[in-house]
């Protein structure tokens, strides 16, 4: 079976004013909205600033998500607003899925799930999620989320910089490859002292991706694709994708469809 992916935004922070006027009703490669995406039009990666627009200009009802899974608690990808408007919009009580560690406010019409590091857990009969440590919150409640959807694997790994040794271990004893890969790309080509901390950057994914697939994390057959994208750090879309081919990954943007 496939399983249909979109992402929703993928951007960094350095969000476009275009946003706000020709482009509020619509996605652009080089103009990005808040990293989130959504895996069968209602399992929704992250919501932050703009994945309420993003999902009315996906045409996907409010009503429809069921589960937010999210990788941290920062504003941009975990806005209390936005998860209120989806909440809302729901006769069922919308679920969220949040680091162990992590906090968020009591938000009418939720309920809230703490995902322990490492642990499988079913979130329905066809999807689990595990969480992993990833390295960018300074309090250690980032994740990296590994999705599991009808037999396909999805790595979701932003935002954050490098992988950690003990998650970089637990991917390598997977059973198979993954079949989708999404790493963070946010400091392009810049020397960015906090980037290299917290963010991945070009030379970085370079290095890294050579290393999963000889450990057979990845293979020929696995989705890469590179999301939370500063475009102030990065050349244009269409030149970032040429550089992304060389090494086997492509570009994501707003509002891509995949079938995994």
């Amino acid at each position: 079976m496939s399983v249909d992916f979109q992402f929703l935004g993928t951007c960094a922070v350095d969000f476009s004013p275009k946003l706000k006027t020709e482009l509020a009703d619509s996605f652009d490669k080089n103009a990005r909205r808040s990293s989130s995406a959504v895996i069968g039009g209602k399992h929704l990666i992250d919501c932050g600033y703009h994945t309420v627009d993003s999902l009315r200009i996906a045409e996907i009802p409010l009503e429809n998500i069921t589960d937010v899974f999210f990788t941290h608690m920062h504003d941009d990808h975990c806005l209390p607003q936005s998860i209120s408007k989806i909440a809302q919009a729901k006769s069922e009580k919308l679920r969220l899925w949040i680091p162990d560690d992590g906090y968020l406010p009591k938000i009418e019409n939720t309920s809230v799930i703490k995902m322990p590091k490492f642990d499988k857990m079913a979130v329905n009969g066809e999807v689990s999620i595990s969480s992993l440590p990833a390295n960018h919150d300074l309090f250690g409640v980032s994740r990296y989320l590994l999705i599991e959807a009808d037999g396909k694997s999805i790595l979701y790994a932003t935002d954050g910089a490098w992988v950690l040794n003990e998650t970089f271990n637990y991917l390598r004893g997977l059973a198979r490859p993954l079949d989708m890969l999404v790493l963070d790309c946010t400091s392009g080509d810049v020397a960015w002292e906090y980037g290299i901390g917290s963010h991945n950057c070009i030379e970085m994914i370079r290095l890294m991706l050579p290393s999963f697939r000889n450990v057979g994390m990845i293979d020929g057959n696995t989705k890469i694709y590179v999301t939370h994208i500063a475009p102030s750090h990065h050349k244009p879309h269409d030149e970032l994708e040429r550089t992304m081919s060389e090494m086997g990954a492509h570009v994501a943007y707003d509002g891509l469809c995949l079938e995994i």
